[in-house]
Formats: structure tokens, sequence, C-alpha cells
């Protein structure tokens, strides 16, 4: 038997001419470089976290496999610059599959999770609440202070289990970071962006030094960090987000062990409804609502992580002192935090108070009313309300100038002009605030010659965001084509058969109209609802109307 190197593949392997499709996310995103083997897998567990999804890369070349840790490289490279068969083993393939890269769903995951969720009807939930979350409200109010400086909002974490069940992090975090920092030192732009936002953070002390005499005191586990682009943001095109559900060496994992809590906010159609029936309209968002509550010394050592801004320097430990966006609770207490605020000035503010109630979703405000000077009312108060506890608004928007006259340039939401169209994003919808309708677009796929997939066809139709179904009359025949794929249980890159190809290729000729879509935001529901109690009125009672007066 040959004997196994401590380090695999025994040289760096030049993958540049290989077809890896870069959606997927490998278990090891640097298997073909030189390095340790962090992980063994034996026989008797390999084939426990193999999943159904094989890719074909090239002949004579190696395939991708799915796995439940991520995409694994595996097979024989038939090539004499390139290393021999035994040499890349599948348990080389998985040497950092218990920490891979991110553990963030992929974009068509997440499309695909977003499409269905809102084709869910059971969205609403129910007013009642479990024990955990009753808990989750109870742990809040016992243990939620106030700044006496700047009367921020100070937060205990939601342990469900005592934080010492953890085990330790900073191994992983190291690896991770390393493997971060590769990749971003590739774009000097990103790197850039990288560190901006890093530096933000450091300046607006959201997070702390950690004095190396202090680890014991301050250092409880690390969180993996790695950024997102969102080039349709008209803020921040990149946000570093924290990993609170990578596992530590115990397997227990941060986020299992803090409570989610209740949803205390209207879904999403129910907001955005509520926003067509107001024949003025404002749109505004928190600026960094979370960063604008203080988590508790006491449990700030939870959420530690490392950083550098260049690799010359040696890594530091960072304590993050606010509520942190990717730990499970974050919603919550930011939500709830902002709900507290609105309570406590009810008298004070009596009109700001119920609409902080109302019409935020999370960060979002998206209110009206009938006049501008109600309107103008509303911005006065909400705005003055959220401030009292260190919530300032921005990204005002509003279908009449009157509203937002007296708004700063930079607080304003800035116009997006694509295709010689203007709009601003209200909760993922496109929305003109010049026509006060909503509009919509589509993206074709690549070139008309390339092979059709079911993974090309998904990601096509989960990119629409339509949760009023505006586009129901369209959306239809997409979604009966995406229950054929599924029943046919196709690889997600195995070209599809032909009569779907042909149906599917008419289907994106005719997707190409919904450029030309715009809908009123604006809708007088009075009518409607009359004309709805009529019919139901007819239906029940079995009335048959009067024929019409000759």
């Amino acid at each position: 038997m040959p004997k196994i190197s401590s380090s695999q593949p025994q040289k760096s392997i030049d993958i540049a001419a290989w077809s890896i499709p870069k959606n997927i996310a490998l278990a090891d995103d640097t298997f073909n470089t030189f390095g340790p083997i962090d992980l063994l897998i034996g026989a008797s567990l390999f084939f426990d976290i193999l999943s159904v999804g094989q890719i074909k890369i090239g002949e004579e070349l190696p395939i991708l496999q799915k796995t439940q840790l991520g995409w694994i490289v595996a097979g024989a490279i038939n090539s004499c610059s390139a290393l021999s068969s035994s040499s890349l083993s599948t348990a080389v393939s998985l040497l950092k599959s218990v920490n891979p890269p991110t553990l963030t769903q992929s974009p068509l995951d997440e499309s695909l999770e977003r499409f269905w969720r809102l084709e869910d009807t059971a969205r609403h939930q129910a007013n009642s609440r479990t024990s955990p979350e009753e808990e989750c409200e109870a742990h809040f109010r016992q243990n939620t202070t106030r700044c006496p400086l700047t009367n921020k909002f100070i937060v205990r974490l939601p342990f469900s289990e005592e934080p010492s069940v953890l085990g330790q992090s900073i191994d992983i975090e190291k690896r991770r970071f390393y493997a971060m920092e590769k990749r971003v030192l590739r774009d000097p732009v990103l790197k850039t962006e990288y560190s901006k936002f890093m530096h933000v953070y450091i300046e607006l002390k959201h997070m702390t030094l950690v004095d190396p005499h202090e680890f014991t005191a301050k250092v409880g586990t690390y969180i993996p960090h790695h950024c997102v682009k969102k080039m349709d943001s008209s803020t921040t095109k990149l946000r570093v987000v924290f990993d609170a559900s990578c596992s530590t060496s115990n397997g227990r994992v941060l986020n299992s062990i803090l409570r989610v809590g209740p949803n205390l906010q209207d879904d999403i159609v129910t907001i955005l409804l509520r926003f067509r029936t107001h024949r003025y309209v404002l749109m505004a968002d928190t600026a960094k609502m979370y960063r604008q509550i203080i988590v508790d010394p006491r449990d700030a050592k939870w959420q530690c992580i490392l950083w550098r801004n260049t690799p010359n320097e040696p890594l530091a430990t960072y304590q993050l002192q606010t509520v942190t966006y990717g730990t499970r609770c974050a919603p919550f207490l930011a939500v709830r935090c902002l709900q507290q605020l609105a309570h406590e000035n009810m008298s004070a503010y009596p009109i700001g108070a119920p609409i902080t109630l109302r019409d935020f979703y999370v960060d979002n405000l998206m209110t009206g009313g009938a006049t501008i000077d109600e309107v103008n009312s509303i911005k006065t108060e909400v705005s003055s309300l959220l401030k009292t506890g260190g919530f300032p608004l921005r990204k005002f928007a509003s279908n009449s100038d009157d509203i937002i006259a007296d708004v700063a340039a930079e607080d304003r939401e800035q116009i997006v002009s694509v295709d010689d169209k203007a709009y601003v994003k209200a909760l993922g919808l496109k929305w003109s605030p010049r026509t006060d309708c909503f509009m919509f677009s589509y993206t074709p796929p690549g070139h008309q010659s390339s092979k059709v997939t079911k993974r090309t066809i998904l990601s096509q139709v989960a990119s629409f965001f339509d949760p009023l179904g505006l586009l129901n009359p369209v959306m239809v025949k997409c979604k009966i084509l995406m229950q054929q794929l599924w029943k046919l249980r196709l690889a997600w890159n195995e070209a599809v058969p032909q009569s779907i190809h042909t149906e599917w290729k008419g289907m994106c000729h005719q997707l190409s109209f919904i450029d030309g879509i715009q809908t009123p935001r604006f809708f007088v529901f009075l009518r409607i609802s009359i004309v709805l109690f009529r019919q139901c009125v007819i239906y029940h009672l079995k009335l048959v109307p009067l024929p019409p007066a000759s």
C-alpha cells in the first residue's frame, strides 16, 4: 500500500482550464494547492455524506460530486504535468469539509427558497406563541437596559443554554480567515471595500481590539466572517456578514444555543398591500439598525473575530460590541428594541409611535396617508421618535417632492437608472416615485445556443420577485415547467429533454415582454371590496341579479 503523505496534493495543480461552475460551493476551494490534511473520513462514514448530484467538467478530468458538506473534486488526472490518481483521493478533497468557506446558501438556493416561501399559503403566522418564544420575550424584558449617555438599548443575548457548552473555535476561525483573505487579495477593489467596511466598524467602536492579556475574560467564541456584494444597494455595495452557524471543535454551534424570538411584524405581503392603499407614500430605512444596539459586555465575549488589514500584520482579536448580523437572535432584538421605543413614547409621539409599530418591515419604513400634510406629520414624528433611541432614518423616498423637500440630499434614496427606467427598491420591488408605478425587468439567459439545463431554468424563474402576484398570469406556466423538471429528477447541469427545451425557448421570448409591464402603486380598494362583497352575497344566498332596466 502506498504511503499517504501528511499533505495533499504533493504539488499545486493548474485548474485554469477546468470548467468548474462558479455558482457551486466547494467543500475546499483550495483543493488544488499544497497543504496539510485536516481530516480523513473513513469508508464507514463516506457514503453517508454523499448527495445526489454529479458534474463532469471535461474529458480526462476529475468529476464534481455533491456531498452534504459541499461539492468535492474526485478522480484521476491523466496529465503528465499533474498528479497521479492516488494523489487526488476523495479524502483529500474533503480536507476542509467540516468548515466550508461559508455556510450561506448559494444564490440559486436563496432565490428558490424565497420564491417558494412567497407561495406558501400559511405565511401568516398565528397569534399564539411557542414556549421558547415567550421565554425569549421574557428574557428581553428582564435584561434590556439603556445607555445613560446615548439612550441606546443594551441587550443580553438570549441563550437557551450556557455558552460554555461551545467548543474551541480559534483554529477554525484562522483557517476560514486565511481562506477568505486569499480570495479577497485576488481582487484589489474587493480588498479595498472589505478593509473600508471593517475600518468603519472600528472607527464607530462597533468592534474593539482585545488586549492579549485579557483573552481569558474577553474571548469566548470566534465567529468567521465573509463579504456579500449587493450591487443594487444605493448605499453599501459590500457588506461583511458573520457566520454564527459555524461549528466549534466539539460540534456545537453558537446559533443553535440562541433563541430566535417571535415574529413581531406583519409579513411582506401585508406591508406592501397597505403601502398601495395610501395616496401619498413615504419610504425610509434605519441606518445600521443592528449596530445601533449595544450587546452587554458579559455577552460580547461570545462574538469575537480575527482581523488584519494586510497579510504583513499579525492577526488581531476584536470583540463585536453590537448586535451582529448573522446571529439568529439579531432580527428579534432589533425589531423588539424599535417597538419598545414606540411603546415607551405613545403619549409623546401619538402619530409616530403607532406608525412605528405598524409600518416597519425590519428596518424599512413603508407608510403613507391621504394628504401631503398627513405624511409630513408622520415623517416628522417617526424621525424624532427613532432619534431618541439612536435609530436615525435615511434613504427617504416619496411620490411627492413636497414630502421630502426638507430632507438632505445625502439622506435621500438614490434613484437607479437602467435602460431608461428610474426606480428605487421597495422591499425588493422596483418602484418609480416619479410615475408611482411598480415595474419589472427581465434579464435573458445566456446565448441562445447555450445548453439549457435545470439550473439555468430554475435560476431564471427564481430571479423574479413578485410577492403581490402581479405577474401571476405569466408565472403560472413557469411554475408548471418547474414542477415538470423536478419530476424528471435531472441533475442540475444535465440538458433538459427536447420538448422542455423548445417550451422554455418560447417562454423566454414571452418573458421579454415583462420589461414593458408597469403597475400603478396606488390602488383604491374600497370599490373592489364593495364589488367582492356583493358577489359573495349573491353566491352564498344564491341570488340572481336583476336584469337591467329596459
